[in-house]
């Protein structure tokens, strides 16, 4: 496990952070991992099915409030303290046990102000693999709302979400970047671009109706393809999606007899086990020339290893897709974004218990 202050800037002194009205002593540390820590295989097993119950049972006596924020890019718990030190290796502990042993998985923990810097960098969407990606803004949120709902988040990890939310926003208005409402849907989409010559000729299949299938029927309707179909486990959230983009449902266990005569497979569920397997794409294409692009787009890969290897298949998995945004993003944080998150550590309540000043707060309501 390595410390770690944000990569865009150093703070340098051993002060405790803090909203207004917290005892001296409590602090505020994280201890996660992401992309570009540890990879998406590993990130992969970070799989927590009931997180207030989750939480709860992390939360002790030393251990006064606990949020965790976990994505297909990152595994991240925040906690408010008075004992850092026993925190940090039980947070580690936490995580270890989900992520796999030493050495698959790099943790990174901060305190204090690293904590808070790294939290207002990642709603800015500084942090993702998609400079300025947006949907990490919600993702932000509703980790707070579940802290907050499960009774484990009080008025620091309140404090902490609420200024790293306002901050996000406005360091993404300042960069210009608020309304690129980038995705990492994007670059997926972009890569099919490429590989279809003629997309009014080509059928394809969305597999989920959630937030990634949604945006990826959007994409491919702006393509122009053809014909697209969406399928899901329920027939009625396939049907719903299906009509907004101008596409026909079908029912999941329909998915191998659509393969013949499909050119793109887009899975995009939550899956935690394989649903194209090799055999069924072996069973759907004998003998086929055509290329059929599967675009794997689950944390969990949606899609059998053996898929890949079938030689008339061309697949492209999550970890292909980040490396696509990493290579369109530039990395290299400016002064001015440097300078608007130290000033929005500076901003994060008074140190100490100390009560604000009147221009602070007239600053943060007004971000």
């Amino acid at each position: 496990m390595r410390y770690e202050p944000w990569s865009c800037i150093r703070l340098c002194d051993n002060r405790s952070v803090g909203p207004a009205g917290r005892t001296s002593g409590e602090r505020i540390v994280e201890v996660g991992t992401d992309f570009q820590a540890s990879s998406l295989e590993v990130l992969s097993r970070a799989r927590v099915t009931d997180i207030p119950a989750y939480l709860e049972r992390i939360r002790s006596g030393r251990i006064a409030e606990i949020a965790l924020l976990s994505t297909c890019n990152r595994f991240e718990l925040y906690a408010a303290t008075d004992d850092p030190e026993e925190t940090l290796i039980a947070l580690e502990r936490e995580v270890r046990g989900l992520l796999g042993p030493n050495g698959e998985a790099e943790l990174v923990i901060r305190r204090d102000e690293d904590a808070v810097a790294h939290l207002v960098a990642v709603s800015a969407g500084l942090e993702s693999a998609l400079l300025g990606e947006h949907e990490i803004l919600g993702q932000v949120r509703r980790a707070h709302a579940t802290a907050a709902k499960a009774g484990t988040a009080g008025r620091a990890l309140d404090a902490l979400f609420e200024h790293a939310l306002r901050h996000g926003r406005h360091i993404r208005r300042a960069l210009g970047i608020a309304d690129l409402r980038r995705s990492l849907t994007e670059p997926a989409a972009g890569w099919i671009a490429k590989h279809v010559s003629e997309p009014e000729r080509c059928t394809a299949v969305v597999v989920g109706a959630g937030e990634t299938a949604s945006q990826m029927a959007q994409h491919l309707r702006g393509l122009g393809i053809g014909k697209l179909t969406v399928v899901n486990r329920s027939l009625k959230r396939s049907s719903e999606l299906a009509e907004a983009v101008g596409g026909r449902p079908e029912q999941f266990d329909r998915l191998p007899g659509l393969l013949p005569k499909s050119d793109v497979i887009v899975l995009a569920t939550s899956a935690p086990e394989p649903l194209l397997t090799e055999v069924d794409v072996r069973r759907a294409l004998p003998g086929r020339r055509r290329k059929l692009l599967v675009v794997d787009l689950g944390l969990s890969a949606n899609a059998e290893p053996g898929v890949s290897q079938h030689p008339a298949v061309t697949t492209l998995t999550l970890s292909d897709v980040v490396a696509l945004a990493l290579a369109d993003s530039n990395r290299e944080p400016t002064v001015q974004a440097q300078t608007l998150i130290k000033e929005a550590v500076d901003d994060f309540g008074p140190l100490n218990g100390a009560q604000p000043d009147s221009s602070s707060s007239r600053a943060a309501s007004t971000v």
